[in-house]
């Protein structure tokens, strides 16, 4: 009777289980469950929704992977931008060290000439010294990662340097 009995209870398990109604799979519903749920399209609305959030999540990994390669083409661009900078100043460094060169030199026999001499080395040696303190903000500026509103700030000061620069050579030639 008990061996009766056990299988019973085991039979009316199975149906019960197999009775249960909900709507999330993951809950192991039953028979009828997963049948109503078919029915419904619960299934396929779920399936749908999740497709959905992961087109979007793949969407929005497009969008972050362009403005990625647009931010690393500024970096390159800044970093050109610096070296283009650095050259400039650099060239601007010989051309003063030329002139200052020619200028200490030059054998002027008249006091007049000396004074404008002595002058002109003040006007190279003010200059010299503007231009390694752009050399070394231009430093400062690349270790920090300087944007691109902070290089053309130092563009317009260079311009400045490189006007003065012209001016004081044609004083000269």
């Amino acid at each position: 009777m008990l061996r009766i009995f056990s299988v019973y209870i085991f039979i009316i398990s199975v149906i019960l289980t197999g009775c249960s109604t909900v709507e999330d799979p993951k809950e192991n519903g039953g028979a009828i469950s997963t049948a109503i749920n078919l029915w419904k399209g619960t299934y396929n609305n779920r399936l749908k929704t999740k497709q959905e959030i992961l087109d979007a999540h793949r969407l929005e990994g497009k969008q972050l992977d362009i403005e990625t390669q647009k931010l690393e083409d500024i970096k390159l661009t800044i970093a050109q931008q610096f070296d283009i900078e650095e050259q400039k100043l650099q060239d601007i460094n010989k051309v003063i060290n030329q002139l200052e060169k020619d200028v200490k030199t030059e054998e002027t026999a008249l006091s007049a000439n000396e004074q404008e001499r002595q002058k002109n080395l003040r006007k190279l040696s003010g200059l010299k010294q503007k231009n390694k303190k752009l050399q070394k903000k231009l430093r400062v500026s690349r270790k920090n990662n300087a944007s691109a509103k902070e290089i053309k700030i130092l563009q317009e000061e260079r311009d400045s340097l490189d006007k003065e620069l012209n001016l004081l050579l044609d004083v000269l030639q």
